[in-house]
């Protein structure tokens, strides 16, 4: 029934009556690794901005090689497995940003490079937060910070610097 908590109880129940019986100590092992497995799922599941991380995304693809070993896996595992699957592929497919400036503010989008000067640009970035810097010769800087997130349509980002100095 993937109740792994009642399971680990019962197990430790029996191992304080006798410490060597195999079954449990065997259950034991297996139930807790089983109950770690289903609290990094709920973790994942129920955050799912942190996919947005690469070094999460990475651990959450290999958190679903391990759910995709476990035999006889059930009907919980089996959700949380597709679940995490349909999550792990919205953190990682890029979405339209539009950037608008005015040709004359050097713009830098930090976490993907030095854009120049233009009048628009659109880049695909994957979901996350991003930080655009607009620099010009005596003129204030600008910094805008976005964040981009799956499924959602994200409004242009005007990055002018106006303000003289």
């Amino acid at each position: 029934r993937e109740r792994w908590d009642q399971a680990i109880a019962q197990y430790e129940a029996a191992l304080a009556q006798d410490a060597t019986l195999a079954f449990a100590n065997t259950g034991l092992a297996r139930a807790t690794a089983r109950a770690d497995l289903d609290a990094k799922l709920v973790n994942l599941i129920g955050s799912p901005t942190l996919l947005f991380d690469d070094a999460v995304s990475a651990d959450a693809r290999e958190l679903l090689e391990q759910a995709a070993a476990v035999p006889e896996p059930g009907p919980r595992l089996t959700e949380q497995r597709t679940e995490l699957e349909r999550l792990v592929a919205l953190a990682a497919t890029p979405l339209k940003v539009e950037l608008r400036s005015d040709e004359l503010t050097t713009v830098t989008v930090y976490r993907v490079g030095p854009l120049g000067m233009f009048a628009t640009k659109e880049l695909e970035l994957k979901p996350g937060t991003y930080t655009v810097i607009g620099s010009r010769n005596g003129y204030r800087d600008v910094r805008r910070t976005f964040t981009v997130l799956p499924g959602r349509a994200l409004p242009p980002v005007d990055v002018i610097c106006s303000e003289p100095i």
